[in-house]
């Protein structure tokens, strides 16, 4: 029996003074039910292990093609969701999802190519690839990115083979065992994985659970600069104008024009850059596409200050309730032999929950935020300076967090309603 274990990998450890500031966290359950099975072991013979693909050499490009589809999809889910301060972490999602197509026949494994932007044979390559350098920390930061499968012993009809190779290949913790021992064991490594910032499954694993796929990231750093609260007014999308508690960014924050608004570039001690998108005009966030974000078309960088809202909220979106939106609609296939099939030796796996809990700070210490997936199978100018140019981000927007080496986006937020989600006691 595989227990808890060691993880594959040093997880970058949270400090402990800085748990003030800026934070991001994740955790995402993707579960798969044992569709028409028993307790008993079935007939027939048991097939064999699908070939590695891990021989496949990814090129620049097709990294590019999956980060971009990364965050291209998981902004069609956050569309679709359709919520006035909206949270996800494209990264968390589609490891999860990644993950699961190791297993996955039929339209489904179509469908979860196409949502990640790979081909078959180079999946397990490239979201590895993307993994392994987004672990860092530093004094006054932290990114860390963490997977696991978990195995219900209960369900013998699972091909615990192909687990086995999954998490190999995706640097996962693999964790067999009884269904009443999983829970509290996955519980914990969520709480380990995302830092304290969440301490269990974003939902219970149901009793069908078969085998799972979680994914947690969390990233914190403290601002680069001083930072300072501030109040003033925000127009949101209905043209409603409130005041707004905020942080007053005096310096260090880059601005680059873009075809329909500003990209700003937030001073943290990160080298993972956070990102807003603050448009010309009051629109709706959601609309904005990965295009909006690209630095390649924007235009020459400016140093301004920055007053910004202060935000503190966490979201938890059930991706399969809008399957159909985001090009997954035969994700939950349950007919033989398609959905998640190659999970089974009589191949009658599929999902039964894509479940994403993610939280998000934003205050004068910095910035935090955590993300769980889950997938079951079932200052003025100085003396003779310039006065300075500052920018409130007096309307809706987005802000997005990318991988330094990867430019994978870690997290992904839209903002239209910041005053329902100011942090308590600000």
């Amino acid at each position: 029996m595989h227990g808890r274990g060691t993880s594959r990998r040093d997880r970058p450890k949270r400090n402990e003074q800085m748990m003030k500031k800026t934070v991001l966290a994740t955790a995402l359950l993707l579960t798969i039910a044992a569709c028409g099975t028993s307790a008993d072991e079935p007939e027939g013979e048991e097939t064999t292990t699908p070939d590695s693909e891990t021989s496949h050499v990814v090129t620049d490009e097709e990294y590019e093609r999956a980060t971009d589809a990364s965050l291209e999809s998981s902004i069609d889910v956050l569309r679709a969701q359709d919520a006035d301060n909206g949270l996800i972490s494209p990264a968390s999602l589609s490891y999860a999802l990644a993950m699961a197509g190791e297993g996955a026949q039929c339209e489904t494994l179509t469908e979860i190519n196409e949502f990640l932007g790979v081909e078959d044979g180079s999946r397990s390559t490239i979201y590895p690839g993307l993994l392994r350098p987004a672990n860092k920390s530093g004094e006054e930061y932290v990114t860390g990115f963490s997977a696991a499968v978990a195995h219900n012993t209960g369900v013998p009809d699972t091909r615990l083979d192909v687990l086995e190779n999954v998490a190999e290949s995706y640097d996962a913790d693999l964790f067999s065992d009884s269904l009443t021992n999983l829970q509290p064991a996955l519980d914990s490594w969520v709480e380990e994985s995302t830092g304290g910032l969440q301490t269990q499954l974003p939902v219970p694993l149901p009793e069908n659970t078969a085998t799972g796929f979680i994914t947690a990231m969390h990233y914190e750093t403290e601002w680069q600069g001083d930072a300072t609260k501030t109040t003033f007014e925000f127009t949101s999308s209905d043209g409603q104008v409130e005041d707004v508690r905020g942080v007053y960014l005096p310096g260090n924050v880059t601005a680059r024009e873009a075809d329909r608004g500003t990209i700003l570039e937030l001073p943290t001690d990160s080298p993972d850059t956070t990102y807003v998108f603050y448009p010309d005009e009051v629109i709706d966030p959601a609309d904005l596409t990965a295009d909006d974000w690209d630095l390649e078309d924007a235009g020459e960088p400016t140093d301004v200050h920055l007053r910004i809202p202060a935000v503190d909220f966490d979201s938890q979106t059930d991706v399969l309730k809008y399957k159909d939106d985001i090009g997954l609609p035969n994700i939950d296939a349950k007919e033989e032999g398609c959905g998640l099939a190659g999970f089974s030796k009589s191949e009658q796996h599929s999902v039964e929950i894509v479940v994403q809990k993610a939280t998000f700070k934003l205050d004068d210490e910095g910035i935090a935020a955590s993300a769980v997936t889950e997938i079951i199978g079932e200052a003025g100018a100085a003396p003779g300076q310039e006065e300075p140019v500052i920018i409130n981000v007096d309307r809706p927007y987005a802000v997005l967090t990318v991988s330094e080496d990867t430019d994978w986006a870690l997290m992904y937020a839209t903002i239209t309603d910041p005053g329902a989600i100011t942090p308590a006691m600000y």
